[in-house]
């Protein structure tokens, strides 16, 4: 029997000890410094995870067992400009693998749409359509009854398999000299044997970026340094535009580097989106599927300030309304053409 007096009750007298210290009425995870607190802000009384090992993990059961976790919009000046990075060069990437989507599918085998068939059964009529018959518009997504990010997918995945497939770069180069050029120079992309890199990259708009992963993303995908090019650079990033993190892309990262045992304490889950934030926050929520899986009693709730999360605020021009303009230009719709600076 355990020295400790707590430790000799049963189990269920213990959990209704816990449960009496642990009930808070919802517990809220700050970004900064990345401790838990109570809704009021006040600091939690955790003295009881002291005792020793075995009272820290019973403790910490009934602390996710009996509170919801609430989880807002962040804002981090030390990753600002990294997440603005992140986010221009994922357009512009999302964009590249797009054109040679649109350009290669002609090339897809029975074989490779039954694959794509079985994945997204609501797209793969466009890979059996004559090629000049449908078009995959660049703007592609809600108008073929899928999000926009599944539609990303879609065309990546159909990208990996033409891409295993034999003589596929000299396929691809001849498709693209019959093409033209555009600005996102995807014969480059292929010539530099780029593009199997590319497609391993697994960087969700929900992912919480690194400069190691702007500088990979930048070398990988045959991008030039297109941030200043745009007008993003540090000093625009310091003079007021914010590019923050979503709640859900917060909460996906939180329950992420927990461990399995101990996810699967946890009741509820809410999500406060309360002000406008970067890599189209819309599919964020998708990250937490996976984690709904695993723990079927896992609730999720997510709250959205549609006027705060949709209109500019804060001084400065908002990064999503710039990205919007890049986005426009990138589409031809303004009818200017680009070509990168050497």
């Amino acid at each position: 029997m355990s020295s400790f007096p707590l430790l000799q009750p049963p189990r269920e007298l213990r959990d209704a000890i816990y449960d009496s210290y642990a009930d808070y009425d919802g517990i809220w995870l700050t970004y900064k410094p990345g401790r838990f607190v109570s809704i009021d802000g006040t600091s939690l009384g955790l003295s009881l995870m002291l005792i020793c090992k075995q009272v820290a993990d019973e403790f910490q059961e009934a602390l996710f067992r009996c509170n919801t976790i609430h989880f807002r919009t962040a804002y981090s000046k030390d990753l600002n400009s990294t997440i603005g990075k992140f986010d221009v060069l994922t357009i512009l990437l999302n964009e590249k693998i797009r054109t040679l989507a649109n350009m290669a599918r002609t090339l897809a085998t029975p074989e490779i749409i039954a694959k794509v068939a079985k994945r997204y059964p609501a797209l793969c009529h466009l890979l059996r359509e004559e090629q000049d018959s449908v078009r995959i518009p660049l703007s592609a997504g809600g108008e073929w009854g899928v999000a926009t990010s599944i539609f990303h997918e879609f065309e990546r995945y159909l990208m990996e398999l033409l891409s295993h497939e034999p003589d596929f770069e000299n396929r691809i180069c001849k498709i693209i000299e019959k093409g033209g050029t555009d600005i996102l120079s995807p014969r480059k992309l292929v010539e530099q044997n780029k593009m199997i890199e590319i497609l391993a990259m697994r960087r969700y708009p929900w992912h919480i970026p690194t400069e190691s992963d702007v500088n990979l993303l930048t070398e990988a995908s045959v991008i030039p340094p297109i941030v200043a090019w745009f007008g993003l650079d540090e000093t625009w990033f310091e003079s007021g535009a914010q590019c923050r993190l979503s709640a859900a892309s917060l909460a996906a990262r939180f329950l992420d580097r927990l461990p399995s045992k101990t996810r699967r304490y946890i009741r509820e889950v809410a999500l406060h989106e309360d002000l406008q934030s970067s890599g189209r926050p819309g599919c964020h929520a998708r990250a937490l599927i996976p984690f709904c899986v695993e723990n079927r009693k896992m609730r999720v709730e997510r709250r959205v300030s549609l006027w705060r999360t949709d209109v500019p605020t804060g001084s400065g021009v908002s990064l999503p309304v710039r990205l919007s303009s890049v986005a426009t230009l990138m589409q031809g719709q303004s009818g200017i053409r680009m070509k990168w600076k050497s």
